[in-house]
């Protein structure tokens, strides 16, 4: 069964320091090259449970964005899929479903402009020729 579920993690760090040269200007005030999040993770998940069927499962962590504000959000997607043959595979999918909807990136509210993403599930049919 062990070699059937693999698992990856990745981490990233972005730490700036920013300054100005002198006799520049900066019309933003550092506010979009120092809006960016600290911490990123994720984890995936993904299995072969026999029969053509796969399962794929990522959890993934973004830290807050400071200018304008955007909170830091947890984040969950699903895959299950089942191949019936080498050339078709049939999936359902699920994006985002541990919020309805959620904030990465735009202006703070009540300024117009803000998109939120929401939760998706859909499904798929690919072929492969």
């Amino acid at each position: 069964v062990l070699e059937r579920l693999r698992f990856t993690t990745g981490y990233s760090y972005l730490g700036k320091r920013l300054t100005l040269d002198p006799g520049h200007r900066d019309f933003f005030n550092g506010t979009i090259e120092g809006n960016d999040p600290k911490h990123q993770f994720l984890v995936h998940g993904s299995a072969d449970l026999g029969r053509g069927v796969e399962w794929d499962s990522t959890l993934r962590f973004v830290d807050r964005l400071p200018s304008p504000l955007v909170p830091r959000y947890w984040e969950l997607d699903q895959r299950l899929g089942w191949s019936p043959t080498g050339t078709v595979e049939l999936s359902i999918i699920g994006r985002n479903l541990l919020h309805r909807h959620h904030p990465e990136f735009g202006p703070a509210p009540p300024a117009p402009g803000r998109e939120e993403v929401e939760r998706n599930i859909y499904g798929r049919v690919a072929l492969r020729f």
